[in-house]
């Protein structure tokens, strides 16, 4: 969910970008209330620290690296997504 959520806050903010009638608290409640509901830092957390906590130190290490990989390159593809929005 973590990478959908990426993909997602991504796209809302590309049409936000090209759109200056865009209301800021609109383009915040979908980015900060929706998304972020959707996809929980906490769960990440919990799950990458379980990894640790197991001595799966390669397993937790690549997973938090893949994660934070992932999502930075989810948010880049929804931004691009949006482009022929605008």
């Amino acid at each position: 969910t973590n990478v959908l959520g990426a993909i997602l806050i991504g796209f809302i903010a590309g049409v936000a970008a090209g759109n200056a009638d865009t209301s800021e608290n609109a383009v915040l409640f979908w980015k900060t209330g929706v998304c972020g509901g959707f996809t929980t830092f906490s769960t990440f957390s919990l799950e990458a620290l379980t990894l640790l906590e197991k001595k799966a130190y390669l397993a937790g290490s690549c997973y938090i690296i893949l994660s934070v990989v992932f999502c930075l390159a989810g948010v880049i593809c929804g931004r691009r997504l949006a482009m022929p929005l605008h």
